[in-house]
């Protein structure tokens, strides 16, 4: 299952705030496997003559919505990698620090 939702924030704003409510369905039986992934963009806001992106990804996080036979729930402050996470992460929380990562922050909690 793949669910896409994109937000915006207000362009240099050191400290934003997500208001953005999302519900989605989940399938019935959940494994360790699911997860959310989130990846942070610089999106441009100046069109140039060279090709490109609007959208630059800069950053990702994920956080297990399943774990040791229960799911999670609470507050969450993740660290934010700079690279796209290798295969099956989603197995381990982002509190790990995957060897061979590059974090923001030397792996500090900073997306909550």
């Amino acid at each position: 299952m793949k669910l896409k939702f994109s937000f915006l924030i207000i362009p240099n704003c050191r400290n934003p705030d997500f208001y953005e409510e999302v519900k989605a369905k989940l399938p019935a039986r959940l494994g360790d496997q699911h997860h959310l992934l989130f990846t942070f963009f610089h999106v441009s806001c100046q069109r140039k003559v060279e090709v490109t992106p609007l959208e630059t990804p800069i950053g990702y996080t994920w956080l297990p919505l399943y774990r040791d036979g229960r799911l999670m729930h609470g507050d969450f402050c993740l660290p934010v990698s700079l690279e796209h996470p290798p295969p099956h992460y989603s197995m381990l929380h982002p509190d790990v620090q995957l060897p061979n990562m590059k974090w923001v922050d030397n792996h500090k909690g900073l997306f909550s």
